[in-house]
């Protein structure tokens, strides 16, 4: 992007191809598919040249040259970078390597969360990288629990279950419905209460889990009067307008809160419709005169209770 911003490329859209010198591992992929995750670990404590780079956003290097040629270009062009991101780091972000006990398979950083009161709920879908986690790798290596915690605040660990990516979000929100409403609905809670706000501003790419989601996917509303899961399409905004609230399945959140995100991220509807009183249709009741009658009598008694009234 920088280059076709601020490079030479002409009419070109586009590059045909990019070389450009990057601090790497050679089969980096290949060792983390292999190592288990202590091993790793063991590895990082004792390599100071993996640990430095990987303490690093960036390439520790500078001005480095990237070779390119835009898709409309015969000619090679050069540009120069200030600096580059950090290439092992991104790998280490990206490959699936850490290994959780009570879960099959393994994640990378993006895909586990950070463990915080909130994120806990999470924990019978999610993995958490919670005091246990650590501690079972600090007595495997003997080593401080907190020289652990240290590596893994390396790298790209979810902050809150949106950080995650657009398949890993839309794949939490296709599991939830397999629990129990009684389960589900703390976690549908607490991701309402994150997309409300807004200040919360993210645009999820497309993913195969946001197209299931989006045909097929479920949220937790209130319909008459009970808490259940509905296909996120039928699923109504709250709204002042909506008179007989229990007659719509509506999304479980405060009803001045944002709605624009649970309309772009779920596809939820927004409830149009509109009252209005018809001038016309308004008559006067006949009533009125034998009420006004009443009143006007039954005005003689209350005096008689008035604070004012001094017999």
């Amino acid at each position: 992007r920088e280059i076709i911003s601020w490079g030479t490329i002409g009419n070109s859209d586009s590059l045909s191809y990019l070389k450009c010198p990057v601090t790497a591992v050679r089969n980096l992929e290949e060792i983390l598919s292999n190592l288990s995750t202590k091993e790793i670990l063991k590895w990082i404590l004792n390599d100071l040249g993996i640990y430095t780079n990987l303490s690093s956003t960036y390439d520790a290097r500078s001005g480095i040259k990237a070779a390119y040629r835009g898709n409309l270009q015969h000619k090679e062009h050069y540009y120069y970078f200030g600096r580059i991101k950090n290439y092992i780091l991104e790998v280490f972000n990206e490959a699936k390597w850490i290994e959780f006990s009570n879960k099959k398979g393994k994640y990378s950083p993006r895909q586990v969360l950070k463990y915080t009161a909130q994120n806990q709920r999470f924990g019978e879908i999610l993995p958490i990288l919670d005091d246990a986690f650590f501690m079972d790798i600090a007595d495997s290596l003997d080593v401080d629990k907190e020289n652990v915690k240290a590596i893994f605040g390396l790298f790209n660990v979810c902050e809150r279950v949106t950080d995650l990516s657009s398949n890993d979000f839309y794949g939490l929100l296709l599991k939830i419905p397999m629990l129990d409403v009684e389960k589900g609905a703390p976690l549908y809670e607490a991701i309402y209460r994150i997309i409300e706000h807004k200040e919360f501003v993210r645009e999820y790419a497309e993913s195969d889990n946001k197209t299931k989601f989006k045909n097929s996917g479920q949220l937790l509303v209130e319909y008459h009067r009970t808490k259940q899961y509905i296909k996120a399409s039928e699923a109504y905004l709250p709204s002042t307008n909506i008179i007989n609230r229990s007659e719509f399945p509506i999304v479980v959140k405060g009803a001045r809160t944002n709605s624009d995100n649970f309309v772009k991220l779920f596809g939820c509807q927004q409830y149009k419709k509109k009252y209005t009183v018809i001038k016309s249709s308004i008559v006067e009741s006949q009533a009125n005169d034998k009420f006004q009658d009443y009143f006007t009598e039954f005005q003689k008694f209350a005096m008689a209770y008035s604070e004012r009234n001094t017999n």
